[in-house]
């Protein structure tokens, strides 16, 4: 501790002393200050936590701490390691703690108390229930506001304290004893390697995002990354397109039963229709091939000589006669229509045989 901060059973001479003082583990405040160490380093392995401060007190002192806090992300201080020290009061936790910067960043005097409400100096905002993680967090946190003329504040440029923040990561301060130098350099190593992490993290995500974005221009089109995967599809897709078009041409041919395979019979006319009448043709011959010859001679009503016409009967007789016999007839007219068209169609073939056979 320093002049004016007595620890009870502590060394009294400044902190540069190396003498091994027993305190006395019955004082309430000794129990704390143990607990609050024993908290301290179990939650340093939480990095979600407490990545951004650690402390430790010392061993010839219980009651006076070495901290080191990172700089609050998004501002001037990001990246910097700024150290101090925790000079806590023999009523701990009934009073605040004070502290005191060993690291320059442009907002408060080392080598000086810091003047918060959590400190020493408003003590009458202090609550018992706080401890030094959560004051150190607070310490944080006020590094970014205005210091408004506050004791041992300073007013840097933000270029100045960004300099500064840099200057912290690699500069060490050297304060006190060797047990004590070898303290603030152990935990100056711990909480540069803490930030190592951290910017390691943000790297390997910045490359999965950028990633991530050139795969989805890459399937719109727009990346070069992508742009081989549509274009197999593009080609897919064509070459399927292309054997439906050979087949159905295929088929065409074979209807109009060219032996060649060739359509110039007819000109480009024959081309026109063959794609309609190929389908009708291929239809007339499933449905009339069992119904060819007698299709047109039971087109009567009484075809159906089972007995069940005699129930159908008063069914249809529901319905107007005349229409029904309207019906049959435009039936038969299609009949008679698809016989000729198929006559027609052997005539064609017939002629076509003659006139290959006289050439």
């Amino acid at each position: 501790m320093s002049e004016g901060d007595p620890s009870p059973g502590g060394d009294p001479s400044g902190g540069d002393g190396s003498s091994g003082s027993k305190f006395n583990t019955h004082n309430p405040a000794v129990k704390r200050i143990l607990r609050e160490q024993r908290e301290m380093l179990a939650s340093d392995e939480d990095e979600n936590e407490s990545w951004c401060v650690h402390a430790e007190m010392c061993e010839d002192d219980i009651f006076e701490w070495h901290f080191a806090i990172m700089g609050a992300e998004g501002s001037e201080f990001e990246g910097g390691i700024y150290h101090g020290r925790i000079l806590l009061p023999p009523e701990y936790p009934f009073k605040p703690p004070s502290f005191m910067l060993l690291t320059p960043s442009g907002r408060f005097e080392t080598m000086t108390k810091i003047c918060l409400s959590i400190t020493q100096h408003h003590p009458e905002h202090w609550q018992p229930s706080w401890s030094v993680r959560t004051a150190l967090l607070a310490v944080r946190a006020f590094m970014p506001t205005p210091a408004d003329g506050a004791v041992g504040s300073l007013e840097f440029t933000p270029d100045e304290r960004r300099s500064l923040a840099v200057r912290s990561r690699e500069e060490v301060p050297s304060f006190g004893n060797a047990t004590r130098r070898e303290l603030t350099q152990s935990v100056h190593d711990r909480m540069l390697r803490r930030w190592e992490t951290r910017v390691e993290a943000k790297r390997r995500e910045e490359i999965e995002a950028e990633g991530e974005t050139i795969e989805l221009e890459g399937t719109g089109g727009g990346g070069d990354a992508g742009l081989g995967e549509p274009t197999p599809r593009k080609v897919e897709v064509t070459e399927e397109i292309d054997e439906e078009v050979v087949e159905e041409e295929e088929e065409t041919v074979e209807v109009e039963g060219t032996p060649d395979g060739t359509t110039e019979t007819d000109g480009g006319e024959a081309e026109t229709h063959a794609t309609a009448p190929e389908r009708e043709v291929f239809v007339e011959r499933e449905v009339p091939a069992p119904t060819p010859p007698p299709a047109p001679q039971p087109q009567p009503a009484p075809t159906p000589p089972p007995p069940a016409a005699a129930p159908t009967r008063p069914a249809a007789g529901v319905t107007d006669s005349p229409a029904v016999a309207d019906l049959k007839r435009k039936l038969d007219l299609l009949a008679a229509a698809l016989v000729a068209a198929i006559a027609a169609i052997l005539i064609r073939k017939f002629l076509r045989s003659l006139g290959e056979g006289e050439l």
